[in-house]
C-alpha cells in the first residue's frame, strides 16, 4: 500500500453481494433491485441484460479468471461466474459456513455435474495458491489478463478456533489475507507480469460490529456505524491501488471514489472509454497523478419497504432508507441500517447506534467525519435541497424482490463445491418499472413476471416492474 496510491475516501454498500454487484456492473444496485442483497434460499442473481467486468474484459481480448466468494446468484446457471465473463473460476457461490470444510466432493447441478475437487473455501492462502498456479502455467504472456480474487476474511462460526476470541480470530483471518496478497504479488513478479498490471485491493464493506470490543480494538473506530448501515462506519473502507504504471506514487489520495468507479476505470485502462448507463466515472487520471476527483456526489443506498397490492393498507408506516452525498454533506434519511432482509432476523440493533427506525440526519464531513452532530435542523435550506435531490433519484429504483420467498426444493448442498445446486429457478434477463400504470397491457404470461409494488416515500403512486424471465 505504501508504495502505491492509499485510498483515504473509498466507499462501498453496507454488505456484501450489493458492493459486489456495484463493483462488476459500475451501477448503483438499487436501479436493477440488488440493494439489499439476499440470502442462500432466494431465486435472485444479477440481471442477465447488465454487463460486468468480466463480460468487458473479455470482449476487450483478455482472459478473465475469479477465485472465491461469488454471492451474485447461482439459482439459474445463467447467474453463475463461467456465465457471466469468466473464463475459469473457483471458489463458492455463497459465502457460508455450513458446508463442510475439507473434503472431496462433486457439484451437482439440477441438469448435470460440473466438476469435481476440494472444498477449501473459505481460506485465502489456498486462492493465492490456486491464481500462483494460473499465472505460471495457464496465463498467457501475450494475452492479457484480469484476475479476480475475492479474499474471505469474516470468520465463520464453524471454521473458528473457538479457543480465540472473536477479535484474535479476526486478526487470524487478516494475517492469512497479508500472506496471500504477498504470495500473489510474488508470483506477478517471477512470471514477469508485475510491470505492467494494476493491482486494486478494498473491502466489500465496513467492519461488523463486535460486541466485546473496546475503543482501540473497534475495527471502525473512530467512524460512527459498522456493516449492515450507511453511516461512515459501515461504507468507508479500506483500499489502495499498486502498480508501476502510476504517474505518482506513495501518497494518500483524498479524493472521494465509490466502487461503481473501479469497472470505467479499468476499462479506460484497457482502451475503452464513454461506456453508456453507468453511474461509475473513470478515476485513474485523477489516482494517477493525485488530481482532484471527477466525483462530488454518491449515493450511499436508496431502498424502500415494497409490499404486494394485498399489503398495501394506508395504516402501514413508512419504512425507506436514503443516503446521499454531495460535496462535503451527507444526508440520511430513513432507516439507517439495511431493510429488513426476509431470511435473517434484523441485525446489530443493540451496538451503540439506533438503526431500526426512521430518522433524518445532515452531517457535514469535513468538520465532523465521525457523525457525532446532526446539523439537519440547523441547515434546513441544504437538508430541503438535499431532500429534492434524493427523490430525484429515487425515481429510478427498481424493489428487491423474493426477501421473504423460499425455494420449495433444496438448495444447497454441503458436498458441492459451491455450496449451492443451480437450476431451481429461471434467471431475470430484464426488468423494466413504470408509473403511471397504464389500464390494460398485455404480457407473454410464460416468460413474464408482472409485480405490482407500493413504496412508503411516494404512496400514492405504486410502480409496477415486467421482468423478462429466460427461456
Amino acid at each position: 500500500a505504501k508504495d502505491g496510491v492509499i485510498l483515504d475516501t473509498a466507499y462501498t454498500l453496507p454488505v456484501c453481494s450489493p458492493s459486489r454487484a456495484a463493483l462488476m456492473t459500475g451501477i448503483y444496485p438499487y436501479k436493477f433491485g440488488l440493494q439489499r442483497g439476499f440470502g442462500k434460499n432466494l431465486p435472485v442473481g444479477l440481471p442477465l441484460d447488465v454487463k460486468i467486468l468480466p463480460e468487458y474484459l473479455r470482449d476487450l481480448g483478455y482472459s478473465t479468471h475469479g477465485f472465491g466468494k461469488w454471492h451474485l446468484g447461482f439459482c439459474s446457471e445463467a447467474y453463475t461466474p463461467l456465465k457471466r465473463g469468466f473464463d475459469t473460476y473457483d471458489g463458492p457461490f455463497i459465502g457460508d459456513d455450513e458446508e463442510d470444510l475439507e473434503k472431496e466432493y462433486n457439484i451437482t447441478s439440477a441438469k448435470r455435474k460440473l466438476k469435481k475437487g476440494r472444498a477449501t473455501k473459505f481460506n485465502s492462502i489456498v486462492y493465492a495458491s490456486e491464481t500462483d498456479k494460473l499465472l505460471k502455467n495457464k496465463v498467457n504472456t501475450k494475452q492479457p489478463f484480469f484476475i479476480y480474487l475475492s479474499l474471505i476474511t469474516k470468520v465463520y462460526p464453524k471454521s473458528k478456533d473457538h479457543s480465540q476470541s472473536i477479535i484474535n480470530a479476526r486478526l487470524t483471518k487478516i494475517s492469512e489475507m497479508d500472506a496471500a496478497v504477498k504470495k500473489v504479488i510474488a508470483s506477478l513478479k517471477s512470471t514477469k507480469k508485475y510491470e505492467n498490471t494494476v493491482i486494486v485491493f478494498i473491502s466489500d464493506n465496513g467492519a461488523r460490529f463486535i460486541k466485546s470490543a473496546n475503543k482501540d480494538d473497534n475495527p471502525n473506530f473512530p467512524l460512527n456505524g459498522y456493516k449492515n448501515t450507511i453511516y461512515e462506519g459501515g461504507t468507508k473502507v479500506p483500499g489502495f491501488i499498486h502498480s508501476p504504471i502510476l504517474k505518482k506514487q506513495n501518497y494518500r489520495y483524498s479524493g472521494l471514489l465509490h466502487m461503481i468507479d473501479f469497472l470505467p476505470t479499468f476499462l479506460h485502462l484497457s482502451g475503452q472509454n464513454d461506456v453508456p448507463g453507468l453511474d461509475g466515472l473513470n478515476q485513474w487520471e485523477a489516482i494517477s497523478g493525485n488530481l482532484p476527483s471527477p466525483r462530488k456526489m454518491m449515493i450511499y443506498n436508496m431502498d424502500d419497504v415494497f409490499v404486494p397490492s394485498i399489503l398495501a393498507s394506508k395504516f402501514h408506516y413508512q419504512k425507506f432508507q436514503i443516503g446521499i452525498r454531495n460535496y462535503r454533506f451527507k444526508l440520511i434519511w430513513g432507516q439507517s441500517s439495511m431493510l429488513h432482509r426476509g431470511y435473517r432476523p434484523p441485525q446489530y440493533s443493540d451496538g451503540g447506534v439506533k438503526t431500526e427506525f426512521q430518522t433524518l440526519q445532515l452531517y457535514d464531513l469535513k468538520m465532523d467525519p465521525g457523525e457525532k452532530r446532526n446539523i439537519a435542523f440547523n441547515r434546513k435550506h441544504i437538508l430541503q435541497k438535499f431532500q429534492r435531490l434524493a427523490l430525484k433519484y429515487y425515481g429510478d429504483i427498481v424493489p428487491p424482490r423474493f426477501d421473504v420467498s423460499q425455494s420449495p426444493i433444496k438448495v444447497l448442498d454441503k458436498s458441492a463445491i459451491s455450496g449451492g445446486v443451480t437450476g431451481w429457478c429461471r434467471a431475470g434477463e430484464k426488468t423494466v418499472c413504470t408509473k403511471p400504470i397504464r389500464p390494460l397491457v398485455q404480457y407473454d404470461i410464460n416468460r413474464t413476471m408482472v409485480e405490482l409494488f407500493h413504496g412508503t416515500v411516494d404512496r400514492d403512486n405504486p410502480i409496477l416492474c415486467k421482468t423478462e424471465l429466460e427461456d
